[in-house]
């Protein structure tokens, strides 16, 4: 963001390293910088990193975590634009203003540029209650109010980055009235129409991205180099350490949880997001202590908190694996 200081920068990097070491689960969220910024300019970084970090319970109600899921909000409001007002997205179409790159401005700068700073606070005010579906609402509403109020100025408009350019303009005159912008988000659409429609349901903008998504897989979009590595749920590595015994180095392999990012991914996965704040250690497996319940036990009694991952082989030879979490020392585990 243009304007940010650099006490802003440090705080900024501090709240995104902070989201990147406890939800290592997104690898791709471009709009999620720009979500940071804007809630650093009215909570403290701790406010603003617990706000996100709730927003990752639901990241289908606020944002993409990954290429194709980016790029199906793309083509998602481009095939709602054209449910709901066909002339102008048939008008921005032929300047590719509903191109990914241009459609950037709403679904990664949050309008961030385009309107005045202000108003991007009350759209980032919706957005925590109502999630992604406001940037689909307003971004409709800009489009036809403007191409409305612009009618003169149409013709010398021949690609996407003059659109912008003028309705950024538009948008910060004097006279411009946001809550008409907002009227026309939440009302009907299609007002010379016979049949007036309102904005897609939450089920059906779901249905209408999942749709985007299976075609973007169809047609073989790389979903980024993570989605592709394939890695056991446990995610373990063997590391080498010397240990020194009464003047002799040994060497001594340890097990530790994998670093990779694909990695800790599948890993987090099987972790519960609350227990996702705590520095988890391995404290037994079979594969190195052994097939001991007696020491099973002896390791994980003083464990405030555990996890326990149990393979089970099944008749026909396949497995299966199971999950149980234990939030007290000596206390009985319960399924999740």
């Amino acid at each position: 963001m243009d304007g940010v200081t650099a006490k802003g920068e440090m705080a900024l990097k501090r709240v995104l390293i902070a989201l990147e070491h406890v939800l290592g689960i997104i690898e791709f969220c471009p709009i999620l910088p720009t979500l940071a910024a804007l809630l650093l300019t009215n909570m403290s970084e701790s406010y603003a990193f617990t706000a996100i970090r709730e927003m990752v319970h639901d990241t289908v109600w606020y944002f993409p975590i990954s290429k194709r899921e980016h790029l199906a909000y793309c083509y998602a409001f481009s095939n709602i634009l054209h449910k709901l007002h066909k002339q102008t997205a048939e008008y921005l179409e032929d300047r590719m203003v509903l191109e990914p790159e241009s459609l950037e401005k709403i679904f990664q700068n949050f309008f961030v540029g385009v309107l005045p700073l202000h108003l991007v606070h009350r759209i980032v005010d919706i957005y925590t209650l109502e999630g992604s579906k406001v940037l689909f609402r307003v971004g409709v509403a800009l489009f036809v109010l403007y191409k409305r109020e612009a009618a003169e100025k149409l013709v010398t408009i021949s690609n996407a980055q003059e659109w912008w350019h003028t309705l950024s303009h538009w948008a910060h005159h004097k006279l411009f009235n946001f809550d008409v912008v907002l009227r026309k988000a939440y009302g009907v659409h299609g007002r010379l129409m016979r049949t007036q429609l309102r904005f897609p349901s939450r089920t059906l903008l779901q249905r209408i991205i999942k749709s985007e998504e299976w075609r973007l897989q169809q047609e073989g979009v790389d979903d980024g180099d993570g989605a592709a590595f394939q890695a056991t749920p446990l995610g373990l590595t063997d590391r080498q350490e010397k240990i020194e015994v009464t003047g002799h180095v040994m060497e001594s392999v340890k097990p530790t949880l994998a670093q990779p990012m694909a990695v800790r991914q599948a890993l987090a996965n099987w972790v519960p997001i609350t227990m996702r704040l705590t520095n988890l250690d391995l404290i037994y497996s079979t594969n190195y202590h052994g097939r001991s319940l007696e020491l099973f036990y002896q390791r994980v009694k003083n464990a405030r908190h555990s996890i326990l991952l149990a393979e089970v082989l099944l008749d026909d030879n396949s497995h299966d694996v199971s999950t149980n979490t234990a939030t007290e020392n000596g206390k009985e585990t319960k399924p999740t």
